[in-house]
Order: C-alpha cells, then structure tokens, then sequence
C-alpha cells in the first residue's frame, strides 16, 4: 500500500464540501486517502490512492477501529475529518477506552492522532458551541447575547430580557440541526422541551440502541439573542495554534435559515481574521478549520457563532482570492516553515457553490449576477452524482436581497 499524506475521514452522508478537496490536495502534490461509509460521495473521487469503506456499524470499536486500520495501512501524516461526528470519533480515540484501542492498533496510530488534531485541552471549546462562546469571551472575541439554560422558565426568562426573536441552540448540532428560532414565551417552551427529550436518560438509551456509544449524551442547551445582519464566514488553515492563511466569505445564500451555503462572496474582513487568529491560538487548533460570524446591520462588531474544527465548502476555491489551501498545507507536510503573517485572501468573487452550480435555475441567477461557478470538471462521477439527486433535493429558493441567521 502507498504511503499516503492526507487521510479524509467522513462520517455523514451528503456532504459536497469533502469531496471537492481530493483534487486539489493532489493537484498541490499530496497523496490522498479516504475512509467514509459505501455510499458516500467522498468515495467517488478519481483522486483517491487509497480508498477504505466504513462499516455499517456505529459503534467506536466499528468505526474507530476502522480509522486505526486506516492509519496503520496508509500511514497518512494527516487526518481530516469531513464532518462533525467524525470529529467527535477522532477526539474519542484520544481518550479513555478509545485511547486504548488506538494504543492497541500500534504503528504510530495515537502519534497519527495527535498530529492532526489541536491542544486536547480545548476539544469541546473547538466542537461544543456552548464551549466556543465562554472560551471567545474570555479572550475579549465578540459574540452574541447567550446564557444557557437548565429550566423552561430559565429559557423563557433568557428570552424576554433579550427580547423576541431569540434561538434555541443544542451546543452539539450542525448544518442548522439543533437551532430553532422562537418567536414568543410558547416556541421557547415547546423547543426546549423537545431538546430536553433528547437529552438523558432517553438519548442514553437511544444512543444505546443505535450502537453510537461514542455519540455525547448531554450536552448544554443555550438561548441566544437574535442578530438582524450577514451570515458570514472565515475558512482558515491552523498550524498547531498559529494561523497561516485564512479566507472570508459573506453568505449570499443558504439552504435554510441555518443551514450549509449555497453562494458566497468572498471578500476581505480584517476583524474576522483577527477574531479567528485569537481563536486559533487559544484553542491550540489544527488543521482545516472554519469559524461562523454575523456582521450586523447595525454597524456593530462581527460576532462569532461557532467554531467547526473540519473543513468547510469554500476551503478548496481558496485560490479565487489568493489563498490556495493545499498549496499551504502540503509545504508544511513536507517540512517547510509556517509564513511570517497569514496568508489573508484579497479582492472579491461572488460564487456559486457545488452542486447547486449543477441546477439550471440556479446558473441562470449566477450568470445574471456576473457570479463564478465551482464545478468540479475533473470529478466526473461526483457530477453525475450531483446530477442524480432526486428532484426534492434540487430545488432549493434562489436567493433573497439578504439573510437573517442565527
């Protein structure tokens, strides 16, 4: 088997981001591998000099194992995880009895593991968006108004002194999961109750029954104030606690509320980069990571929502602003220095993102707005794919005059 330099390690299905980053790690000169379930569209990558099928099971001993046998084949110097649960699997295979069967695994597995992640410290400030936001204010990183909560009459409490419209967030979700706006006194108590049956003894059980013994059983449950601005963000590439290249991109559209983009204009904000870069070196991050702000109507400062310690859909059209990912990255595998100061991405474009580059209607709106296309034409089977999608699948709004986030 060929050694390989890049291990892309996905969980979920239906995510476009990962699958576009294979092409240009090789294009920059790395050698790339994948490990994701049967069906994944990752696996589709032409890309790929090694390629491993996660079991059906859900277990840790399944799907860690799994990722061990990974690395001791491939011995990749670095593992990227395509999405949230695969995080949470990586980080569970640092400690307790997933660390034991890391060490079991031998072959530099645990020194695999901890090359590609930040400080162990601050796991659950990278992953856990309660977390994120204490470990921003502590290091004077403006964010939203939030207060966790414990009770319903907490959370309705929370929400008046914000004042209406608030969200319900579980510290643990993404891609929109586990954020629901509240309008009044009964979306709040209706929402946190339904987060509440999510949470132990039931999803201890649930957890049980779905084999996902890795899954958190109970994480925080915030009130957040609403913010009337931009959904806006910053892709970054972190180099043990240091921040070496960083793009920032407003969110033009989104496939709902709170959910992934669907177009983007990157453009230059220097007090995002500057928020990220503390966040980089508070939390000791790693690797391809992204950071989540609102940049309110109000002239205020850009405010952090979260941090995602993975790569996101706009970390492989870097280059459209001068700010090439894998370019960065496979100089500091092969051993070259981090630069001086970041690598900041300049200028603006307007693009429309993969797949929804794919839909007639969706182009149609591109061109007309002079938007660029992120097409993978070297991907053929991942366009065919995209293209066989079910219809409800594809028809997403076009884009409106503006968002209003969480």
């Amino acid at each position: 088997m060929t050694k390989i330099d890049v291990l892309l390690f996905s969980v979920e299905q239906g995510r476009f981001g990962p699958p576009r980053l294979p092409q240009i790690l090789t294009d920059a000169g790395l050698r790339v591998g994948a490990l994701c379930p049967a069906q994944n569209l990752l696996g589709l990558s032409r890309h790929l000099v090694h390629h491993a099928i996660l079991p059906d099971a859900r277990t840790l001993g399944a799907l860690g194992g799994a990722l061990c046998a990974s690395i001791t084949t491939a011995r990749p110097a670095l593992v990227v995880p395509g999405d949230e649960q695969a995080v949470m699997i990586l980080h569970a295979l640092t400690r307790g009895r997933g660390r034991r069967l890391a060490a079991r695994s031998g072959n530099g597995v645990l020194d695999t593991l901890a090359a590609s992640l930040g400080d162990p410290a601050h796991y659950d400030a990278s992953l856990l968006k309660s977390a994120t936001l204490a470990a921003a204010r502590a290091i004077g990183v403006p964010v939203p108004r939030s207060e966790t909560v414990l009770t319903a009459d907490a959370a309705v409490a929370a929400a008046e002194a914000m004042g209406y419209p608030v969200y319900l967030k579980e510290s643990f979700s993404w891609a929109g999961r586990g954020v629901a706006q509240c309008d009044d006194a009964a979306a709040v108590r209706a929402g946190f109750a339904a987060t509440r049956l999510k949470l132990a003894p039931v999803r201890r059980l649930a957890r049980r029954l779905a084999d996902r013994d890795w899954y958190p059983v109970e994480t925080a449950t915030d009130i957040q104030s609403g913010v009337a601005g931009a959904a806006a963000m910053v892709a970054a590439l972190a180099w043990q606690g240091r921040l070496v290249g960083a793009v920032c991109a407003e969110k033009l559209a989104l496939t709902n509320t709170n959910g992934p983009s669907i177009a983007v204009r990157l453009q230059h904000d220097a007090a995002m980069v500057d928020h990220s870069a503390a966040l980089v070196s508070a939390l000791g991050l790693h690797g391809l990571v992204s950071f989540d702000f609102m940049v309110p109507d109000d002239g205020g400062p850009a405010l952090l929502l979260e941090c995602n310690p993975r790569p996101v859909a706009i970390h492989h059209i870097g280059g459209v602003v001068g700010v090439d990912f894998a370019e960065l990255l496979a100089s500091l595998l092969q051993g070259g220095d981090a630069p001086a100061h970041p690598l900041i991405g300049q200028g603006i474009g307007n693009v429309l993102l993969f797949p929804n580059s794919l839909d007639p209607a969706w182009v149609r709106e591109a061109k007309a707005r002079g938007w660029l296309l992120d097409l993978p034409s070297a991907e053929p089977a991942l366009v065919d794919a995209a293209e066989a999608r079910p219809a409800a699948e594809r028809r997403l709004p076009l884009p409106s005059a503006r968002n209003i986030a969480a």
